[in-house]
């Protein structure tokens, strides 16, 4: 069995880049398309302790999402298991997390949103489309800061 140990460095450095990147996801790039898909008016901001609980909530999630990835790459990792030679480049081996990681645990809930929820298939690509970029953004640190 493999001694898998977090890089809390890599770890917190997703963190901070996922947390802007998501910052400018939801309010320049597709903010506007977000707001709408949603219901809400044109501008459109959480202010005072909703505001607090969302940012809260995303730095939660972004740890999260980098802790587990973290591990399931390392966990990957053929010379993690004693195998060596075998292991893949680091942007092969990113890519490869992000998106199996991505169209095993994030899109079949996407497709349930529109199927069952009558979620826009807008707002699902918006929101798909930064899962994955937060997964690549992950998934890139971890393997290059091994």
């Amino acid at each position: 069995m493999p001694q898998i140990e977090p890089n809390f460095l890599a770890v917190g450095i997703a963190v901070a880049v996922n947390f802007f990147v998501g910052f400018g996801w939801y309010s320049f790039a597709f903010g506007k398309v977000w707001l709408r898909e949603l219901g809400l008016p044109a501008g459109h901001a959480e202010t005072g302790a909703s505001l607090a609980k969302g940012l809260v909530a995303n730095i939660v999630g972004c740890f999260v999402l980098a802790l587990v990835l973290g591990n399931n790459i390392q966990a990957w990792t053929p010379s993690v298991w004693g195998i060596p030679g075998a292991d893949p480049g680091a942007i092969s081996q990113a890519m490869q997390a992000a998106v199996f990681t991505f169209l095993g645990f994030f899109l079949p809930p996407l497709l349930n949103g529109i199927a069952w929820e009558k979620r826009s298939i807008t707002l699902s690509a918006v929101n798909g489309g930064y899962s994955l970029t937060s997964l690549i953004i992950a998934a890139l640190i971890m393997t290059h800061m091994r």
